[in-house]
């Protein structure tokens, strides 16, 4: 069998730590986790294409061969023009205010410490926000909110996979399994009933005690693009009231 490669697309929050340890559970396939990431914060810096090699080599007897939450849309553009049908991708999605409240959860266990937000900046002055009375706490939330807006720009990557589904569904982490390795790969042995019985990994412990603010909730409705929301809507997912009518 020729071997594939993938990239799952993902701003994060959305479960990919637990895809990415599924995916890897797969007897065929061996799925890296932020991995390009990782590399670069020890000094090493790989363009797409050669990340994709190095993954290759090191997972040389698995047929399928990726990542989950490193490579943005443009590298996939680049990777998909490289490697032609035998690259896959896909974008996994989460419930909107789920996926926010786990990314506030992950801030504040940081103490908001690391985090450069210097592109953020003219974003929110142009969206009406004066940027130096916000707290820190503020800014962090806005850039949560922020990245929800990525779903109109991630519809050019697609296909959309809802981590909900993926997480609870046999079927569903299959399919993603068939797309990916381009029909060549399906549920071996049970793989996909014994991964979700195995349960969540790197759950955001604090997301239920987060409270998202009026704050927030005015920033979804400023921050959000109505593309963005009909995409939301599209998947099944619900827009708050506060954020005005689907």
């Amino acid at each position: 069998m020729a071997r594939r490669t993938f990239a799952i697309v993902s701003w994060g929050y959305a479960g990919t730590s637990w895809l990415a340890h599924a995916l890897d559970a797969h007897p065929d396939i061996s799925a890296a986790h932020h991995g390009k990431q990782n590399l670069e914060a020890l000094g090493y810096s790989l363009d797409a294409r050669l990340y994709v090699e190095v993954l290759k080599a090191l997972a040389f007897e698995h047929a399928l061969v990726g990542d989950v939450h490193s490579l943005n849309r443009s590298e996939v553009a680049t990777l998909k023009t490289a490697l032609g049908d035998y690259f896959r991708h896909a974008v996994v999605v989460r419930e909107p205010l789920a996926r926010l409240r786990s990314a506030l959860a992950h801030y504040h266990r940081s103490n908001f410490v690391g985090w450069d937000l210097t592109y953020l900046e003219t974003k929110m002055r142009e969206a009406g926000y004066d940027w130096d009375s916000l707290s820190l706490a503020e800014r962090m939330t806005l850039l949560a909110v922020n990245n929800l807006d990525s779903a109109r720009f991630e519809i050019e990557v697609g296909p959309f996979y809802r981590m909900e589904d993926l997480v609870q569904n046999p079927s569903a982490l299959t399919d993603l399994v068939q797309h990916l390795s381009a029909g060549a790969l399906g549920n071996s042995g049970g793989w996909a009933e014994r991964v979700i019985g195995e349960g969540a990994r790197n759950s955001h412990s604090m997301r239920a005690s987060i409270e998202l603010t009026e704050f927030a909730m005015e920033a979804l409705d400023r921050l959000v693009s109505p593309q963005s929301w009909a995409i939301y809507g599209e998947l099944g997912y619900t827009k708050p009231a506060s954020a005005g009518a689907m």
